[in-house]
C-alpha cells in the first residue's frame, strides 16, 4: 500500500499480498482528511488525445491517489500515458516534500508488513491483531507532523517511534514477543539510513529502493517493481515457514469437518444407535488406557518399594510423614500425582456412565448428554476442560492425561528415592509445569536464605556454567521453531527442514537477581518456551546463544515447546 500508488480498478486487479497492501494504501485513508476534485479536462499525450474524468486524492497537499476513468476503450498502456499527462500537474504538490514522502512510504510498507504477517500465525503473530485503517491514519499524521518540523534532513527517530509502538500499533499487541516484533520493524524502516531526505534514498526491503527525489512517478515506480507474491524471507520469516502454515490450515479444516460431522447427528437429540457408532471405538480406547495406567502405576510403586521408600500422600506433602516440612518440590509431586489421580477417576466416571447410556444399562441426564454430545461433536467436555487444558480432541487428550498420569507415577517414585532431579526431567509430563517452576524458586529461595522475589531464572546449554547455583534442573525433551540448533547456537533453517526440531537438554536455575547471567546479552536471545504450538500460555523465557543479530531471530519467530 504506497502514499503514491496509481489506482486503475478498471484495467486491472492488484495481486495478493505486500503489493496489493502497497497499491491500495490510498482507500484506507479516512474521507474527512482527503480532499478531492475532479476536474474534467482533454489529456494531451504523445499517443494521442485521451478524454475523460481525472482524480486526484491529496491528504496534507500530497497527491497519492490518481484515478481516471477514461470515456474510451480501455488499453492495457493507460496508466503509463496517465503518468505522462497528468505529471506536470500534481508534481508541484510533491515537490519540496521529499522526507515526507519517504516517510508516508516508509509507513505504507510497515503497515503491509504488520498485516501481510498475519498469513504465518502463529508464528508470524500469536494472534491476529486487527491492525486497522484508524492506526494508518494515526500513523500517517505522525509521519507529516513529524516531517512539518523536521530540520535539515533530521527526523527525531525516537518520538516517531516511541508514538508507533506505545501509542498506535503497540496498543493492539499483548503478547511481549509480538511487541518485540513490532519493535524490531520500526527500527528497521525507520531510521536514517532508509529515510535520508534527498541526499540519501536508503532500501526498505529487498527490491524496494526509497527514491531520494520528491518526483510522484518515482514513488509509483518502485512500488511497480514489487515481485506479485511474497517470500517468507520479506518478513524476516525462515524459509520453511509454509510447513507451519499448511499445518494451521489443516487444523482449520479439520476442525471445520468434524462440526460439520456433528451437525449431520441432529440438533441435541439422542439415538442410541448413533452415539454407539460414535463413541465405542473411544469408550474402547480409553479402557486400554485406563488399563495401562493402572499397571504403569503398580510398576513404578513396586519400584520405589523395593528401595524401602513409599509413596507420599497429599495430605502429608506440606508437613511430611513424621512431622517434617517436605521440600517445595516434593510436595508439589505429590500434590501432583493427587490430582492426576482425581481426574482420572473423574474422567473414568464420566466415560462409563456415557458406557452405560451407549450400551443400555442406564438412563440419560443432562449431564451424560452434554458430556456425549462434546464428544460425538469431536470437543473435550467443559467439565473435563475445566479441570485441565489440553489438547482440544477428546482422543488427544485422553492420550496426553495418561501419559502425564503415568509419568508423574515415575515422579512419585523419584521423590521417594531422593534422586528426583539427579536426572533430566520433562516437564510435558507434567498437568501444571509453571507450578513446578514455582516450587524450585521456592526450594531455591530456601536453600539460598533470601525471598523468593529477589530471584530470576536463567539458563544454560551447558551445565558446568550453573554449577554454582543452589538447586539446578535439567529440562529434556524441548523442541524449536523457527531455526536451527547445533554446536550451541542458532542457525538459519533451509527450506526442506522440519518445523519443529529436537535440541539437546538445557538446565534452568534461578540465582539472585544481582549475580551475572550465564550469556552476555549480545551472545544469546531471550527465547520463549510455550505449553504447545498455538502460543497461547507462555511457560518462560530460555537463552540460546546467538552469533548473528538478534533481530534475525526475532522476526523470524523463534520459540520452543513442551514435547506435546
Amino acid at each position: 500500500m504506497s502514499a503514491f500508488a496509481v489506482s486503475n480498478q478498471i484495467t486491472f486487479e492488484s495481486p495478493p499480498g505486500l503489493k496489493k497492501n502497497m497499491q491500495r494504501t490510498y482507500s484506507t485513508w479516512p474521507s474527512t482528511m482527503i480532499c478531492k476534485f475532479t476536474p474534467r479536462m482533454p489529456l494531451e499525450t504523445t499517443h494521442g488525445t485521451l478524454s475523460g474524468t481525472l482524480t486526484f486524492d491529496t491528504y496534507h497537499n500530497i497527491p497519492f491517489m490518481i484515478g481516471f476513468n477514461p470515456s474510451m476503450a480501455v488499453r492495457p498502456e493507460l496508466p503509463s500515458l496517465i503518468w505522462e499527462a497528468c505529471y506536470t500537474v500534481v508534481v508541484r504538490k510533491v515537490e519540496g516534500s521529499v522526507v515526507k514522502a519517504q516517510l508516508l512510504l516508509a509507513l505504507a510498507w510497515f503497515h503491509g508488513i504488520v498485516q501481510e504477517r498475519r498469513i504465518f500465525m502463529p508464528q508470524g503473530w500469536t494472534k491476529e491483531y486487527d491492525f486497522s485503517i484508524g492506526d494508518l491514519r494515526a500513523g500517517a499524521m505522525v509521519m507529516t507532523a513529524e516531517a512539518d518540523k523536521t530540520k535539515n534532513g533530521k527526523v527525531d527517530w525516537r518520538t516517531v517511534r516511541g508514538l508507533m509502538v506505545d501509542a498506535i500499533y503497540g496498543g493492539r499487541v499483548d503478547n511481549p514477543h509480538d511487541m518485540r516484533v513490532l519493535a524490531t520493524y520500526l527500527r528497521h524502516y525507520f531510521n536514517s539510513d532508509v529515510v535520508g531526505g534527498a541526499d540519501n534514498g536508503g532500501q526498505l526491503a529487498r527490491g524496494l529502493d526509497v527514491p531520494g527525489t520528491d518526483r510522484l512517478p518515482d514513488y509509483v515506480h518502485a512500488v511497480q517493481k514489487l515481485p506479485d507474491t511474497d517470500h517468507p524471507s520479506g518478513f524476516g520469516l525462515p524459509d520453511n515457514i509454509e510447513r507451519s502454515v499448511q499445518r494451521a490450515a489443516s487444523a482449520v479444516v479439520i476442525a471445520g469437518l468434524r462440526r460439520l460431522g456433528a451437525a449431520s447427528i441432529g440438533g441435541g437429540s439422542f439415538d442410541r444407535e448413533i452415539w454407539r457408532n460414535r463413541l465405542g471405538p473411544l469408550l474402547e480406547a480409553w479402557d486400554k488406557m485406563a488399563s495401562s495406567i493402572s499397571n504403569s502405576s503398580a510398576a513404578a510403586a513396586g519400584g520405589a518399594g523395593r528401595r524401602g521408600s513409599r509413596r507420599i500422600s497429599a495430605e502429608k506433602a506440606t508437613s511430611g510423614a513424621e512431622g517434617r516440612q517436605l521440600p517445595p518440590v516434593d510436595a508439589f509431586v505429590a500434590m501432583e500425582a493427587e490430582a492426576a489421580v482425581c481426574l482420572c477417576e473423574i474422567v473414568a466416571a464420566s466415560l462409563g456412565s456415557v458406557k452405560k447410556v451407549v450400551y443400555g444399562t442406564a438412563l440419560l441426564t443432562p449431564a451424560i448428554q452434554a458430556t456425549g454430545g462434546a464428544l460425538i461433536a469431536g470437543r473435550v467436555p467443559p467439565a473435563w476442560s475445566c479441570l485441565w487444558e489440553g489438547p482440544e480432541t477428546p482422543q488427544a487428550w485422553l492420550t496426553a492425561m495418561a501419559r502425564k498420569k503415568a509419568s508423574l507415577s515415575r515422579w512419585e517414585a523419584g521423590v521417594a528415592r531422593g534422586d528426583l532431579l539427579d536426572k533430566p526431567v520433562d516437564l510435558s509430563n507434567l498437568f501444571n509445569p509453571n507450578t513446578f517452576l514455582n516450587a524450585v524458586r521456592q526450594q531455591t529461595a530456601r536453600l539460598s536464605g533470601c525471598s523468593m522475589d529477589a530471584l530470576k531464572l536463567v539458563s544454560s546449554w551447558d551445565k558446568g556454567r550453573l554449577k554454582s547455583a543452589p538447586l539446578p534442573v535439567t529440562i529434556e525433551g524441548l523442541r524449536l521453531q523457527g531455526a536451527a540448533f547445533s554446536g550451541g547456537t542458532l542457525h538459519q533453517q533451509s527450506p526442506n527442514d522440519p518445523e519443529v526440531a529436537g535440541v539437546p537438554d538445557v538446565t534452568l536455575a534461578y540465582i539472585h537477581k544481582d549475580k551475572q547471567r550465564p550469556y552476555q546479552a549480545d551472545q544469546a536471545i531471550e527465547t520463549p518456551l510455550y505449553f504447545s504450538l498455538d502460543r497461547e500460555r507462555l511457560l518462560a523465557e530460555i537463552s540460546m546463544p546467538t552469533t548473528e543479530p538478534r533481530d534475525v531471530w526475532i522476526l523470524a519467530g523463534v520459540a520452543l515447546f513442551l514435547k506435546d
